[in-house]
């Protein structure tokens, strides 16, 4: 029983033996240099093993393409409605004229430039005078074959002439008188029949030697106005063609395109196209009445 226990004595001296130098062993092993501070070691001390950095080339970057925007959606123009047939105008309606046509023509224009013409070298102003009164009868007849025919009485147009010397006498003579003042250098107040009827005066003409046998010669004037022309001017003939309002009528006064109108039973010819510088123009429009 005493070796029993001399044996864990021993044991136990051993142990604490083992422990004692394991302690001075861990001493040793930590032992620092005097004054330096021992460091705690820590896991961001130790060092690091890290690989060998790689060396990639840097990728050029690619432009991001910009989208472009979607098409516009077409515009469908909008279907314009079908004209309808296109109307077919009206023939404009011929105006009947065959037949005897009669009517009044004013010939007043024409006279007083025939007047004017007839005066010659007095000189004389005309403005003054009226031409009152001085229509004459017109017919005009239209046959089915397209010709025509005018006429005009020229005893008619002397007596229209004398119509108008006795109308204007006062004004005709007149005239003479402020002539014949401004020839000598007078008052028209002091001129007298001899200053005007005398021999070698204004009015040298044998047999008239006053007044009264100047009115007389002055009726004369149809003689050596040329009233022949007048008559001839609106007395003619020759074809005509009617289409619709239009008339052609082939050497009648001094146009060929004439147009015609119809109303309450008369017809008005007038030229399609007047000059301005047309005595003759003046004389239309021609309103005439169906004969019988």
């Amino acid at each position: 029983m005493k070796d029993r226990n001399e044996k864990f004595r021993l044991l136990a001296l051993l142990l604490v033996s083992a422990v004692l130098f394991a302690f001075l062993a861990a001493c040793s092993c930590g032992k620092t240099e005097p004054g330096r501070r021992r460091e705690k070691r820590t896991e961001a001390s130790l060092p690091v093993l890290t690989a060998a950095p790689v060396l990639r080339p840097t990728p050029t970057p690619v432009p991001r393409a910009t989208p472009e925007p979607p098409p516009e959606p077409t515009q469908v123009p909008t279907p314009e409605p079908s004209p309808g047939p296109t109307p077919v105008p009206t023939p404009e309606p011929t105006v009947e004229i065959t037949g005897l046509w009669r009517g009044r023509l004013n010939i007043a224009p024409l006279v007083a430039v025939e007047l004017v013409k007839a005066l010659g070298s007095f000189d004389m102003d005309i403005g003054g005078i009226e031409f009152r009164g001085m229509e004459v009868d017109f017919t005009a007849e239209f046959f089915e074959d397209g010709t025509y025919r005018t006429a005009v009485d020229r005893g008619q147009i002397d007596d229209c002439i004398d119509v108008m010397i006795d109308n204007n006498w006062d004004i005709i003579k007149l005239a003479i008188i402020e002539y014949a003042a401004e020839i000598y250098g007078k008052d028209p107040s002091e001129i007298t029949e001899d200053d005007i009827f005398g021999s070698g005066k204004i009015i040298d003409i044998v047999g008239v030697r006053s007044w009264s046998s100047l009115k007389t010669m002055a009726g004369l004037l149809k003689y050596t106005m040329d009233t022949k022309n007048i008559a001839k001017e609106f007395s003619s003939g020759g074809d005509y063609r009617i289409e619709g309002s239009r008339l052609t009528m082939s050497g009648f006064a001094n146009y060929s395109d004439y147009k015609v109108r119809e109303e309450g039973g008369k017809i008005s010819i007038s030229p399609a196209a007047p000059r301005a510088d047309d005595i003759g123009s003046k004389v239309f429009p021609l309103v005439l009445s169906r004969a019988g």
